[in-house]
């Protein structure tokens, strides 16, 4: 018979305090990421949650998603998830393997999300802690922001004629 496994409660409102300061979210995306916090990651088909927030389609979705500053869905509802394996494992000592069983996932899938993700092993993950698990993500946040953040316009740029652009490029008809 195997033994049942401890009741562990939601996410505290410590995570959810840490990730969204890390994030700083508009109020929008505040709902998104308790729902995701209350699902412990997935919170449907991309579609389905556009839908709900009033988007077209899923490309809709990820544009809004980008323009939040948040990770695309699928990779913030990973970082919940193992935020939140971290957090039970810290409080209550459960495992990663039984966890995922009892959520329905494959374990291994679940050790490799932590790899992708982290970079470390869960051994390793667990040694660090929470507090280097949400450093991580907050890396990965400011990564993302900065990599869709627009350059701003200079005014040497600003200055040039049209026919000053290709001014240092050969042609390809002189070529």
């Amino acid at each position: 018979m195997a033994s049942p496994l401890p009741i562990v409660a939601p996410p505290s409102a410590d995570l959810r305090t840490a990730i969204r300061a890390i994030l700083a979210p508009s109020w929008s995306a505040q709902a998104v990421i308790d729902a995701m916090l209350l699902a412990k990651g997935s919170i449907g088909a991309a579609g389905a949650v556009a839908h709900r927030l009033g988007l077209r389609n899923r490309f809709e979705l990820a544009a809004w998603f980008t323009r939040q500053g948040l990770p695309p869905m699928h990779e913030l509802a990973g970082w919940i998830r193992v935020l939140n394996w971290l957090e039970q494992w810290e409080q209550a000592g459960v495992a990663l393997c039984p966890k995922a069983i009892s959520e329905g996932r494959d374990p291994a899938a679940c050790y490799r999300l932590v790899q992708r993700l982290t970079g470390t092993s869960w051994g390793q993950v667990q040694e660090a802690g929470i507090g280097w698990a949400l450093e991580r993500f907050a890396i990965r946040c400011r990564l993302l922001r900065r990599r869709w953040a627009r350059p701003p316009v200079t005014d040497a740029l600003q200055s040039r004629g049209p026919g000053e652009w290709n001014s240092g490029f050969k042609s390809l008809s002189s070529a």
